[in-house]
């Protein structure tokens, strides 16, 4: 399903994951002041390790803890164009993680937010907000947008009526420039820088957290029913938690995709992908990883045909995903859908899959307390040859 958010929706949302009740196959569930755990078909929880979440085609999916830190996942919400929600193994087509479903985040073009906007306000909860964006255009058919905001949120509460001590504010800016250029190709770069503080129960100081990523597109349309996308980004993130743990974290990524029809019934889109994490932990007495530095990579391609048995009615969909990656080596991940719509607001589909959730750090590498230096080789060791043990998901569903 797709989720679009109306003014009105976006009036009431004030955050991403508040936009994410409006979807009846998720499970939104707030922590306090800003931890939430966000989940798909149960087993819920602040690091749902099943759920793929991506943001204009960036993933968000944290590779220490298998999770997402939803309380830097921000933008302006007048700016969020749609959120699909997709239930289900999606493995074939989003890749591993993708075990109970994805959530896509897509921002409207930088055409379509012209002019300026200006957001303020304050309450009880919500004690600050405010937020500017400027839209124009650079040349004929190229348009760019700018934004910042702010906001401070009040600490919650324990039953007793006591402060919890977790307040929380953050500022964030971007920009996003679109030439759309002749021929059908439309060149999208983009970008955004964040920093925040979380307020916490402890004398040792508040976690603090900030990122940067940029976002670089082209995408190509070859006629009406074929197209080609290539995408790479670069990210960088940061969160220290004082007296626990530090973690620095830069992500490489490129992926290209291509969709062409084969036949009057067949409709075959196929990629290929790499990504490069590179994760360095400050460690503590208190936590600490080994080595902590580490650089995983993973390699990525797929196929799938959409088959049409009748026509705008009957659709098999058969595909596969193989991602290479440096913990379970190789992971097929292959998927079968059968759909029938009988109208247009109708379709009743079954299908059985495989999806894997690719091992975290803190699976294999992390540990409560620094041990002894003799405990860290054979833990260090310990991790280097252990291959196996990947999460995977099947699914055989039947919905409507």
């Amino acid at each position: 399903m797709a989720l679009y958010l109306n003014n009105d929706d976006q009036r009431r949302a004030t955050s991403i994951p508040e936009a994410l009740r409006l979807a009846s196959n998720l499970e939104v569930a707030q922590i306090n002041s800003r931890q939430w755990a966000i989940s798909a078909r149960g087993l819920n929880t602040t690091t749902a390790n099943e759920l793929l979440v991506l943001i204009d085609g960036r993933s968000v999916y944290t590779p220490r803890l298998a999770g997402v830190f939803w309380d830097v996942q921000d933008t302006l919400m007048e700016d969020i164009d749609r959120i699909e929600v997709i239930s289900g193994p999606g493995a074939s087509l989003w890749g591993a993680n993708a075990v109970n479903g994805v959530i896509n985040v897509i921002t409207k073009t930088a055409k379509d937010t012209q002019g300026l906007l200006l957001e303020g306000g304050g309450g009880t909860e919500l004690r600050g907000f405010g937020g500017v964006r400027y839209g124009g255009t650079l040349a004929p058919n190229v348009y760019y947008r700018i934004y910042g905001k702010y906001f401070d949120r009040d600490s919650s509460a324990f039953p007793s009526g006591r402060n919890a001590t977790n307040d929380w504010s953050m500022g964030q800016s971007g920009f996003r420039m679109d030439w759309d250029a002749p021929n059908t190709n439309l060149f999208t770069v983009q970008g955004d820088l964040y920093s925040g503080q979380f307020d916490r129960r402890s004398p040792n100081g508040d976690v603090t957290a900030d990122g940067r990523n940029v976002v670089g597109r082209w995408s190509h349309t070859i006629s009406e029913d074929s197209d080609f996308k290539l995408q790479l980004y670069y990210e960088h993130t940061y969160r220290n938690t004082p007296n626990l743990l530090g973690e620095s974290l830069d992500t490489y990524d490129i992926d290209f995709q291509h969709r062409s029809p084969a036949g009057e019934r067949n409709d075959i889109t196929w990629g290929i992908g790499y990504r490069l994490y590179d994760d360095n932990i400050h460690n503590t007495p208190n936590q600490a990883y080994f080595p902590p530095h580490s650089r995983q990579k993973v390699f990525s391609g797929f196929v799938q045909d959409k088959i049409a048995l009748i026509k705008d009615r009957l659709h098999l969909i058969l595909g596969t995903k193989v991602e290479r990656n440096d913990y379970t080596e190789f992971e097929i991940q292959p998927s079968g859908r059968l759909a029938w719509t009988p109208s247009e607001r109708q379709t009743v589909w079954t299908a059985i899959s495989r999806a894997v959730r690719t091992p975290a750090r803190n699976d294999r590498d992390g540990a409560r307390a620094e041990p002894a230096p003799a405990d860290r080789r054979r833990t260090h060791d310990r991790a280097r040859r252990d291959r196996a043990g990947a999460d995977h998901g099947s699914d055989a569903t039947f919905t409507g």
